[in-house]
């Protein structure tokens, strides 16, 4: 009993401890901002070019662990295989935790956090660095640098709409609203008809884009890059 009781009130603790810690760190970088502005600007950028850095790192070792050819999962096989009987990871759900684990690809809590503070950073640049505007941010960058897949999905270049939905999300924190957009363009769906047809891809029915989607990713993400790069029309 004074073990539950004790386990839940350290769980209520938690929070505002947390909260504490955050309005101080808060109120230390506002404290640097006003002390020496062009320093913390710069201290700010290079921040948010490391974030992204450790952001693209963490989606490329993804990438590879889905690929069962790749190096990395090659290793993560063979540390799973040099375990001990009784350490090999089973197919329970504990088991899944463990063996994403061994591979390196757990969805850990520091992501989402990196997600977090890369977008609390943007909203500070957005807001003190005359020298950063939206078109600055790495989601009109990617609009822009896969330009081809953006079509497919959309039908149009990035927009005004666009610039303003991304805008949003990030004052808020969060991209809910980017992600349960729906963009219907019959008539750009409509305009591939007759010249595609799913046999063409050797199959007996599925849509361009799957087919796009699934022929990149028989690619590493350096080469889909490259792939999806940016069109310019003159």
């Amino acid at each position: 009993m004074k073990a539950g009781h004790d386990a839940c009130e350290r769980a209520k603790a938690e929070p505002e401890a947390e909260k504490i810690s955050q309005e101080e760190k808060e109120r230390k970088d506002e404290e640097d901002r006003m002390a020496n502005p062009e320093q913390w600007l710069i201290k700010l950028r290079a921040q948010r070019e490391n974030l992204i850095l450790k952001i693209k790192e963490w989606k490329k070792r993804k990438g590879q662990l889905s690929d069962h050819k790749s190096h990395a999962a090659q290793q993560g096989m063979k540390t799973i295989a040099s375990l001990p009987r009784d350490q090999v990871p089973s197919k329970t759900e504990s088991g899944n935790k463990k063996r994403k684990k061994v591979n390196g690809a757990e969805e850990s809590e520091d992501e989402e956090d990196e997600l977090l503070e890369l977008l609390s950073v943007k909203k500070q640049l957005l807001r003190n660095d005359s020298a950063f505007t939206i078109e600055h941010t790495n989601e009109i960058q990617n609009l822009k640098h896969h330009f081809l897949l953006n079509v497919f999905y959309k039908g149009i270049f990035p927009s005004q709409d666009d610039s303003r939905t991304i805008m949003d999300a990030i004052d808020t924190e969060g991209n809910a609203e980017q992600n349960a957009r729906l963009n219907i363009n019959v008539e750009r769906i409509w305009v591939p008809g007759p010249l595609y047809q799913p046999l063409l891809a050797g199959v007996d029915y599925t849509g361009l884009i799957e087919v796009i989607q699934c022929v990149l990713k028989e690619f590493t993400q350096d080469v889909q890059d490259e792939l999806t790069e940016a069109w310019k029309f003159e």
